[in-house]
């Protein structure tokens, strides 16, 4: 459910900022949070346990974890029952839904920071 409604927080903004194509539009953001967050954690697994993930092995997975998306919200046409279902929640409903969203968006960019500059390659 969770991630039901970080898809539909993105996907709102993007509509109400008049992107095209806004459910493509939040499955790329949701996409890239999921790659920094592996890319963090790819880190950490080199400088702890000198276990280095390939560039190549990380793209192909931002490939998949992509395509998965995709599948996931436009499968059946997801993201349309997702923004029904959500449309009418309680306005503290979306404003807690809206910090949360932003807030995992913020944290994964800023502990991906964090663990980049405290695992530095020498």
């Amino acid at each position: 459910m969770i991630y039901n409604y970080l898809f539909y927080r993105i996907y709102r903004l993007a509509n109400r900022c008049k992107v095209d194509g806004p459910e493509m539009t939040a499955i790329i953001a949701i996409t890239l949070i999921e790659n920094i967050n592996l890319a963090s954690i790819a880190r950490i697994m080199d400088s702890l346990f000198n276990y280095k993930l390939s560039n190549s092995y990380l793209y192909v997975v931002a490939i998949i974890l992509f395509a998965l998306n995709c599948f996931i919200f436009y499968y059946k046409k997801k993201y349309k029952r997702i923004d029904e279902a959500l449309r009418n929640e309680s306005n503290k409903k979306r404003t807690v839904t809206s910090i949360l969203v932003v807030s995992l968006a913020i944290f994964s960019l800023v502990f991906f920071i964090y663990v980049v500059e405290l695992f530095k390659i020498k």
